[in-house]
């Protein structure tokens, strides 16, 4: 079944299908975490740039990464601990693996002038997000990482 469609051909199958892998196995962790005698001092949940500018034929990712800011600030709101969602950019191939942006989406980035994530900055950049963060550790924030660098909210 092909999840990525326009809006018009997406059927309820194929939207449930991204939907709730994402947004059911999210709130799975977070219960399992919140029921641990000392909750984690963070969450971080990974969402997906889709939901913040928008990608043709995503309905599904857009409105599933949306929930996990919403799952973030509930996790904060219930726990006095920082939740994070990470909205990613598109990552470039590494050796074997292709990555995840196919040549014709590859171009509408290129349009919209939306670089792909070198895959060994991407990671580091998460863990400084995590390590120099200097809000409110009870804050939920999201940040949309792109290679021009993070935006935090």
């Amino acid at each position: 079944m092909t999840v990525d469609q326009l809006v018009a051909r997406t059927t309820m199958e194929s939207f449930r299908l991204v939907y709730e892998s994402k947004v059911a196995g999210a709130s799975v962790l977070l219960d399992a975490a919140g029921q641990l005698p000392v909750p984690p001092r963070f969450v971080v949940l990974f969402g997906s740039v889709a939901s913040v500018i928008g990608s043709r034929g995503q309905v599904g990712y857009a409105a599933a990464n949306d929930v996990l800011e919403t799952l973030a600030h509930d996790w904060t709101a219930r726990t006095g601990t920082r939740g994070v969602t990470v909205h990613w950019g598109p990552w470039a191939p590494v050796g074997a693996h292709p990555g995840m942006v196919s040549p014709e989406l590859q171009r509408d980035f290129s349009r919209r002038e939306l670089a792909l994530i070198d895959p060994d900055e991407g990671p580091l950049c998460l863990l400084r997000e995590l390590a120099w963060y200097d809000g409110p550790p009870t804050e939920a924030t999201t940040v949309v990482y792109a290679p021009s660098g993070w935006l935090t909210s």
